[in-house]
C-alpha cells in the first residue's frame, strides 16, 4: 500500500502495469527458463538490478544448487516450468539466493500466460523468511502471535461497543499514516468521512450486536493524516467476554482505494462507451463470437426498421444481401483469426426491402482470459455518396466523350508543367499513346529550345492569369507543324491549385495552302504587269476592276 493514491489511467494495460509495479510481492516473466521482465520489488527482494537479472535463470545464480529436499536447484525448476508450460499452476516453497548469496525462503507461484505470438509463464515470489521464522513461535507465545499479526499487510484493529479503538496495528501508519498513538481510545468515526458508506458501516455493527452475528464484510471511508481519502474494506469479527457479552470488535482492513478508483473508472469507461455507442451516427453493433447481434444503437434501429427485442438473437447475416451470406461467414472467420474487419463494403436490407450500402469495420473486444467476448462493428453508409459516385462517373464518361470527340486537342497541365490530361486529338498530334504522356513535361518530348519556348508561354499563363493565343512551330516526327494554340487558366475552387488548359489545332496545310495562293497571285501579278499586249479585267457592266 502507498500513502500517495493517485488514479489510476483507464487503459487497462496502464493499469495492469501498475498493480505490476506497485506489488508487495515479487513479480517477474519467464520465458523458457530465463528472466525477461521483472517489477522493482523483485529487484528489491535479489538485491539486484535490471541488468543483472534479466537473462538470467531462476535455479542459477539466484537459487543454492540444491532445494532443502537434497534435490538439484535446476532440475527441480526446470521440472515446475515444464508441468507449467503442460497448463498445470505451481505452487511451491523455494529456496532462493540473493544476487549477494544471502539465501532466503521463498513462497512461489507460477502460472501460464498466453500472449500473442508467445507464452510465458509469470511468477509471483512471496519472502517467507519472517513468517517461518515466526511460525515455531507462534505455538507458545502470545508476543509471537503479536509480532505476526503486526506483520501482516492489512491493518488489526480492535474497539468497543461505542467505536473506541483498543488497538491498531502498525500497518495503520503504513496505510493511513497514523501511529497507535495517534489513534489508541479515539473513535474511529472521528477519522470517517461523510460518504454514505460509512452510514451502512454503523448500521451493520448496531444489526451485529443485536444479533450476535459477526458483521458481514462492509466498506469505510476515512481521511488519511496528510488529508487524502481512502476507503478501506473491513471484516469484523465480534468480540464477547467471560460470560458471552458482546464487547466490542476485531477487525481487519485493507485498502481497496486503488481498486474503486478502478471500479469507477471501468463505470466511467463504460458510461462514455453507451453514450457513444448511443449517439454515434453511424449503425453500432455488439456481435457475439457466434455471429448473433448482441446489441444495436438506436440509429441502426431507427434505419432497419428493427424494434431492438426483434433484432437481438439474429444472426448478423441476415441483416445482408442473400448474395453476401457467403462473403459474411468469411469475414466472421477472419474476424475470429485476425480480431478485425476493416472498410469492406456490404450491402444491408431493411426491413422493408431496401438496399443500403455500407462500409463495415469490427474489432474485437477480449476478456481478462484474452478470449474474445464480443466485437464492436460499425457500418457506415454510404448509399448516397455511391450514387453520387455513380452519377459523377457518368458525367465524367459524358465529358471525356465529349473531349475526345474534339478535332481539336485539349489537354490539362499542372504547375510543374506535366500533363495531367489529354484528349485522343492531341494524343493523336504528338503521336504517342496517353500512357506515355501523362505525367511528362515538354523537356521529356521536345529538344530544349522548344521546350524553353513552350515553358515560358506556360509560365507567362501561370503568372499572369491572362489567355494567350499564339501560333507555334513543333517539330513532330521530323515534321514542323505550324499549332494554333489557345492556353488559358484555372484555378481549383476549393484547393486554390493552379492549371493550365490548352486547345491546340493544327494549321499546318491551312499554312501551306495560304502559302500556295500567295505564291500563286504573286506569279499571276508578275506576268500580268509584265504582258507586252494590253490586259484589262472588267465586270459584267464593263466598269474596269484592274489593266
Amino acid at each position: 500500500m502507498h500513502d500517495k493514491i493517485e488514479k489510476p489511467v483507464h487503459d487497462t494495460d496502464m493499469r495492469y502495469r501498475a498493480l505490476f509495479e506497485n506489488a508487495n510481492d515479487a513479480i517477474f516473466l519467464l520465458e523458457a527458463d530465463k528472466f525477461v521482465e521483472c517489477n522493482a520489488k523483485t529487484l528489491e527482494m535479489f538485491g539486484c538490478t535490471p541488468e543483472q537479472i534479466i537473462g538470467k535463470t531462476p535455479y542459477d545464480p539466484y537459487s543454492p544448487e540444491f532445494q532443502p529436499d537434497g534435490r538439484k536447484s535446476k532440475d527441480k525448476a526446470l521440472e515446475k516450468i515444464h508441468l507449467v508450460m503442460q497448463g498445470q499452476s505451481q505452487l511451491f516453497n523455494w529456496r532462493h539466493n540473493k544476487y549477494n548469496g544471502k539465501v532466503f525462503d521463498a513462497e512461489v507461484s507460477l502460472n501460464r500466460l498466453e500472449l500473442p505470438g508467445k507464452i510465458l509463464i509469470q511468477a509471483i515470489v512471496r519472502d517467507v523468511t519472517k513468517l517461518k521464522r515466526l511460525g515455531g513461535k507462534l505455538k507458545t507465545s502470545e508476543e509471537k502471535y503479536k509480532t505476526l499479526v503486526e506483520h501482516v499487510s492489512e491493518l488489526i484493529y480492535m474497539h468497543d461497543l461505542d467505536g473506541k479503538l483498543t488497538y491498531v496495528s502498525p500497518q495503520c501508519e503504513k496505510i493511513a499514516g497514523y501511529t497507535a498513538q495517534d489513534l489508541i481510545g479515539q473513535k474511529w468515526t472521528s477519522y470517517a468521512t461523510d460518504n454514505p458508506i460509512n452510514k451502512l458501516a454503523l448500521d451493520i455493527f448496531e444489526e451485529a450486536r443485536e444479533t450476535g452475528k459477526s458483521p458481514k464484510t462492509h466498506q469505510v471511508e476515512i481521511r488519511k493524516k496528510d488529508g487524502d481519502v481512502i476507503v478501506l474494506e473491513v471484516n469484523d469479527s465480534i468480540l464477547r467476554d467471560a460470560n458471552g457479552d458482546i464487547t466490542g470488535v476485531v477487525g481487519s482492513a485493507r485498502n481497496i482505494t486503488n481498486q474503486k478508483l478502478m471500479e469507477q473508472a471501468l463505470a466511467e469507461s463504460e458510461q462514455k462507451f453507451r453514450t457513444f455507442f448511443e449517439n454515434e451516427p453511424e449503425y453500432c453493433y455488439m456481435i457475439s463470437p457466434q455471429g448473433t447481434i448482441l446489441e444495436a444503437n438506436s440509429t441502426a434501429l431507427s434505419v432497419l426498421g428493427y424494434a431492438k427485442e426483434e433484432l437481438i438473437g439474429k444472426p448478423i447475416e441476415s441483416l445482408y444481401a442473400p448474395e453476401l451470406y457467403e462473403r459474411v461467414r468469411q469475414l466472421l472467420s477472419q474476424w475470429k483469426q485476425t480480431g478485425e474487419i476493416r472498410n469492406e463494403e456490404m450491402v444491408i436490407i431493411t426491413r422493408n426491402g431496401d438496399r443500403r450500402t455500407v462500409l463495415l469495420s469490427s474489432a474485437q473486444v477480449l476478456g481478462e482470459n484474452g478470449k474474445p467476448l464480443h466485437s464492436v462493428s460499425i457500418q457506415r453508409d454510404i448509399t448516397e455518396s455511391k450514387k453520387a459516385q455513380e452519377e459523377l462517373k457518368k458525367s465524367k464518361e459524358f465529358l471525356d466523350n465529349v473531349i475526345n470527340s474534339l478535332d481539336d486537342s485539349f489537354f490539362i497541365k499542372d504547375q510543374e508543367h506535366r500533363w495531367l490530361m489529354l484528349n485522343d486529338a492531341a494524343c493523336e498530334l504528338i503521336g504517342r499513346p496517353r500512357e506515355e504522356l501523362i505525367g511528362k513535361s515538354d523537356y521529356d518530348l521536345f529538344p530544349k529550345e522548344q521546350a524553353d519556348v513552350f515553358w515560358e508561354m506556360d509560365n507567362l499563363v501561370f503568372e499572369t492569369g491572362r489567355t494567350n493565343v499564339n501560333e507555334e512551330k513543333v517539330t513532330w516526327h521530323d515534321k514542323v507543324h505550324t499549332i494554333s494554340s489557345k492556353k488559358s487558366l484555372y484555378t481549383d475552387p476549393v484547393t486554390g491549385q493552379k492549371f493550365l488548359t490548352g486547345i491546340n489545332r493544327d494549321i499546318t496545310e491551312r499554312k501551306k495552302a495560304e502559302e500556295r495562293l500567295r505564291q500563286s497571285e504573286e506569279r499571276f501579278k508578275i506576268l500580268f504587269e509584265s504582258a507586252p499586249d494590253a490586259y484589262y479585267i472588267h465586270d459584267l457592266e464593263g466598269n474596269f476592276i484592274d489593266g
